[in-house]
């Protein structure tokens, strides 16, 4: 389930993107794009934050890796 109010990420956290408009979850599988999706409990929806260089962090689907 998606939190109602904005959740706090830091690097290694995990979380699910929710459109507040369609209250669609981005996903992911192996495709180069991303698309939006039913919010299941598929690791497709599930996103975490990677520490990348310095101060940037990658988005990365637990499902795809990408």
């Amino acid at each position: 389930m998606v939190p109602s109010s904005p959740a706090t990420l830091a690097p290694g956290s995990v979380s699910r993107l929710k459109n507040a408009a369609t209250h669609q979850c981005l996903s992911a599988d192996d495709s180069v794009y991303p698309s939006f999706g039913t919010c299941s409990s598929s690791d497709t929806y599930t996103w975490m934050f990677r520490r990348s260089d310095g101060d940037t962090f990658e988005l990365v689907n637990r499902a795809s890796g990408h």
